[in-house]
């Protein structure tokens, strides 16, 4: 018995290697099928789901101890067999748990489905663990090396690496018999057969792509898998995105496009507006947004954008070392373009990331961050941080200028700023060049007005308005610049 047993230990090492590999991989992935079909928080409980079935593995390994070392081969076997089948019958029940985290807070029903996950999960991190422990009884005199291997397998099952290592000399005299190979082979056609009839993950109706999914025109545009997560991209008129468009835009573009924007979801989160490929005529309505500032600035060969939310919570795109691995990318006068939503009162979005930004500069080395930075912003919509690889030149500031101008945003810094430009007649300004066009029809209907309407000097204090007009409100046209 003896020298079966060291004829056996070196594929009970592989074994236990590869099973060590299966638990921690099997593990991340109930990870993402809650990420993808719940919500990624639920996923961390995914843990203490596995410690429970280590936990009574353990428990089981302790009272019955002598029995298992004396048929320490059929436990083996047993378990090694069902750990296939118990995987992927959990992963498809759990499939069929009416779990609604949104009503966790009124429906105490949902607890007892979180328990129903516990009971379900156990099972194969069960049935794993006291396969693991069966080898750790049945070769104790060799538990560093078991340990060593242990700890190798689930470092590499957290990246899905499969290593097949020849362990002992004598690998080649193990003979599995006939018996054992059936059933072995039966084990794992049955847990392929289950995942490719039932291995779809039931996304919840409460998740935002459960609503893009019901819209009357969504059709689906791409589906992928990246580390991000799974990728789904829709098209439907229902998504309306424009970051920070200019109102200056109706006036100016001939002809805005229909359905701009894509809506993307990561693990059913979302939507993230991209933009489509816009015809020659709609081209004009990428001038109006934001993002287009470093195209003003013909000579830049080469910036990144990013536009996102609030960050202020956990997004590691905005973080002082993320920054710095996007600046590291850029050619010498490349540009980052971060655009963001700037709607918070009092505002601290915006300057907790200019504070990144300039931490992640100095990161960097780069001496006197502020002549590397232009931050533009429009009133409750967005605001635009530029950060450049080299110092911004007085030449590109000017050329900036003349594209907030153009768009009505305001400047908030620049180098070489001398006051901040929050003034409200500079946000008329810039309306009254767009708008000053639809003045003179009414001048010319109406003539030429040497002082202003009376709700106008009463409300506003405007005097000596030279376009005025008499409509049913008897209002001045200036209160409309």
């Amino acid at each position: 018995m003896k020298s079966v047993s060291k004829d056996l230990s070196g594929f009970r090492i592989s074994a236990f290697f590869i099973i060590s590999i299966t638990l921690i991989a099997y593990e991340l992935a109930v990870m993402r099928s809650f990420a993808a079909g719940s919500w990624s928080n639920f996923g961390s409980m995914v843990i203490s789901i596995a410690l429970l079935g280590n936990g009574l593995a353990g428990t089981l390994l302790t009272f019955f101890s002598k029995r298992i070392r004396r048929n320490i081969n059929r436990w083996l076997i047993v378990t090694s067999v069902l750990l296939g089948p118990a995987m992927s019958g959990a992963y498809i029940l759990a499939q069929y748990v009416p779990f609604n985290p949104v009503m966790i807070s009124v429906d105490w029903t949902q607890f007892v489905w979180i328990s129903v996950y516990y009971l379900i999960y156990a099972v194969p991190f069960f049935i794993g663990a006291v396969f693991i422990g069966s080898v750790f009884v049945s070769l104790h005199e060799r538990i560093y090396q078991i340990y060593f291997w242990n700890m190798v397998g689930s470092g590499l099952g957290g990246i899905l690496v499969l290593c097949f290592i020849r362990i002992d000399s004598k690998w080649e005299s193990f003979y599995l018999p006939p018996v054992r190979s059936v059933l072995t082979t039966l084990a794992m056609s049955v847990s392929i057969g289950f995942l490719v009839v039932e291995g779809n993950i039931k996304v919840s109706e409460f998740k935002p792509i459960s609503y893009a999914r019901h819209f009357p025109d969504s059709p689906e545009v791409y589906h992928s898998y990246n580390p991000a997560g799974e990728i789904y991209v829709y098209k439907s008129s229902y998504f309306h995105f424009a970051p920070g468009l200019s109102d200056n835009a109706s006036v100016n573009v001939k002809q805005m496009p229909k359905n701009a924007f894509l809506g993307l979801y990561i693990d059913g989160n979302g939507p993230i507006g991209i933009m489509r490929k816009l015809s020659t005529d709609e081209e004009k309505y990428i001038d109006y947004l934001p993002m287009s500032a470093p195209y003003m600035l013909r000579d830049v060969a080469y910036f990144r954008k990013f536009t996102g939310g609030y960050p202020l919570v956990e997004n590691y795109t905005y973080t002082s070392e993320g920054i710095k691995s996007y600046m590291q990318s850029l050619n010498p006068k490349g540009i980052l373009s971060i655009t963001v939503w700037n709607r918070l009162n009092p505002p601290r979005n915006v300057p907790k990331l200019l504070t990144t930004v300039i931490k992640s500069l100095k990161m960097q080395r780069i001496n006197n961050p502020e002549r590397h930075i232009f931050v533009f912003d429009s009133l409750l919509s967005t605001a635009t941080i530029l950060v450049k690889k080299s110092p911004f030149t007085v030449s590109e500031i000017h050329k900036l200028l003349q594209f907030l101008n153009k768009i009505s945003f305001e400047a908030c810094y620049y180098p070489g700023i001398q006051e901040p430009e929050k003034n409200f007649n500079t946000i008329l300004k810039g309306y009254t060049g767009q708008f000053l066009i639809l003045a003179v029809p009414l001048v010319e209907a109406f003539g030429n007005r040497s002082s202003a309407c009376t709700p106008c000097v009463y409300i506003l204090g405007f005097s000596g308005c030279t376009y005025c007009c008499y409509c049913t409100l008897s209002t001045c046209i200036a209160c409309i610049l």
